[in-house]
């Protein structure tokens, strides 16, 4: 037999004869046939006869032959992979051959995809998201929770987000975007789009360092700042620039601002004692406020701003002795005049600055209307501007290069504080304070 039980053994005889004719049989004589050849055949002894038939002398022959028992049958199962286990679904077939393609003797259970080679037990865990060892859990490091397409086993340095991943594009945001260990690589100089508010010291640390511009408002009100150098490397502000806080002490960290496009207002910050970090700021697009900060007493950073850099109202008041006023900045930051010497120009520290004797006079001042605003006559043609508190501006005219006296009926103003702005060409700015009662 091929198999146990498979009863394909078989005998095969052979004769020849001078005459007549050759009859074969298995058990004992009881049948003949024509052929030799008997298949199909369990296993034990047969008893072979071999007989003449057909002449009158009878020739016959007699023979034993042993048919063997086959090998025990194997169990075959279902291994779709190949990968050596099975995974138990169908039954197991018992046969000496392989019943149908896929299915093979020797495996071993537990495989919990039969349907993927690189799954089975005792596999090594692949970074594919998949249950590899078939132990019931797939190892947190090949999670891809955001969904993103990068596991973290693949190099995803953050699977909670789906914008960061080795893939990605690295932008202006203080966050390593692309996962190679650097944060806003070559990005310095980025425009942010969009109004800014800093109320914490931690909002402040986590600007990025990679924006020059700002291109909206900026807003820095908060107690507890005390440090813009986290703004050091902006240049531009295109909006409006609002700075109060009780804990800075100086405008330091903000060294890289030249250019404020809209109105910048510096108030009750109440440590601050200097502008010192304000000294590239050239431009101001609109009203430049600094005030009710009554500490600061060192203002001559600014000097070369409001003697031609501001294009709205200058508006200074209530702060201490030396930055009360735009002609107390004017008289205190005024650089030396500069004198010839017999090797080049020197400076003169023996001259006293020089400072604006011609002032602005207003009256009468308070006020339950009507005023008479008097400007000196040598200041020619300029500009007269009334603001509220706040710096915005109510009402105005030209100075007319001749005209001294300047009288104010009934403008509309209400009962409260307001500040006549006077920029005559070629003097410095003059702030005075009003009140209408």
């Amino acid at each position: 037999e091929t198999c146990a039980g498979a009863g394909d053994g078989s005998i095969t005889v052979s004769a020849t004869a001078g005459g007549g004719q050759v009859k074969y049989s298995i058990n004992g004589g009881a049948n003949y046939q024509g052929s030799g050849y008997f298949p199909n055949l369990t296993p034990g002894t047969y008893n072979i006869v071999i007989k003449v038939f057909g002449i009158p002398a009878i020739c016959e022959k007699t023979a034993t032959a042993t048919v063997g028992a086959g090998p025990a049958p194997t169990i075959w199962r279902l291994d779709a992979d190949g990968d050596g286990y099975h995974a138990g679904t169908g039954n197991p077939v018992t046969s000496c051959t392989q019943p149908a393609p896929g299915y093979a003797t020797g495996t071993q259970a537990g495989d919990c995809n039969d349907n993927n080679l690189t799954v089975y037990p005792g596999a090594p865990e692949l970074c594919d998201g998949l249950d590899n060892d078939c132990n019931g859990s797939i190892p947190a490091n090949e999670a891809d929770a955001d969904g993103d397409g990068y596991r973290i086993c693949g190099g995803d340095c953050n699977d909670s987000k789906a914008s960061i991943n080795p893939g990605a594009t690295e932008v202006c945001n203080g966050v390593d975007d692309n996962c190679n260990g650097q944060v806003d690589e070559n990005l310095s100089g980025a425009t942010y789009t969009g109004n800014v508010a800093f109320t914490t010291q931690a909002q402040l640390n986590a600007w990025p360092a990679c924006y020059g511009t700002i291109q909206g408002n900026v807003t820095i009100v908060g107690a507890g700042i005390n440090n813009l150098g986290p703004l050091s490397n902006i240049t531009n502000i295109t909006g409006n620039l609002i700075i109060q806080s009780t804990s800075i002490t100086s405008m330091n960290g903000l060294g890289g601002l030249t250019t404020v496009g809209g109105s910048m207002t510096i108030y009750f910050n109440g440590q601050l004692t200097t502008l010192n970090g304000l000294g590239n700021l050239a431009t101001v697009g609109g009203a430049f406020n600094v005030y009710y900060n009554f500490k600061l007493n060192n203002c001559c950073a600014i000097f070369n701003l409001i003697n031609g850099g501001v294009s709205g109202p200058i508006v200074i008041f209530f702060n201490k002795v030396g930055c009360n006023s735009v002609a107390q900045i004017n008289a205190n930051c005024a650089p030396p005049p500069i004198v010839g010497g017999n090797n080049g120009l020197i400076i003169d520290l023996n001259t006293a600055p020089i400072r604006e004797a011609e002032t602005v006079e207003v009256f009468p001042n308070p006020t339950r209307g009507a005023f008479k605003i008097v400007v000196p006559a040598s200041f020619g043609a300029g500009e007269l501007s009334i603001v509220d508190i706040t710096g915005r501006y109510i009402t105005g005219l030209e100075i007319v290069d001749g005209q001294p006296v300047y009288e104010f009926e009934n403008r509309g103003l209400a009962t409260g504080v307001y500040l006549i702005v006077i920029k005559p060409v070629g003097h410095p700015t003059q702030t005075i304070r009003l009140v209408i009662e």
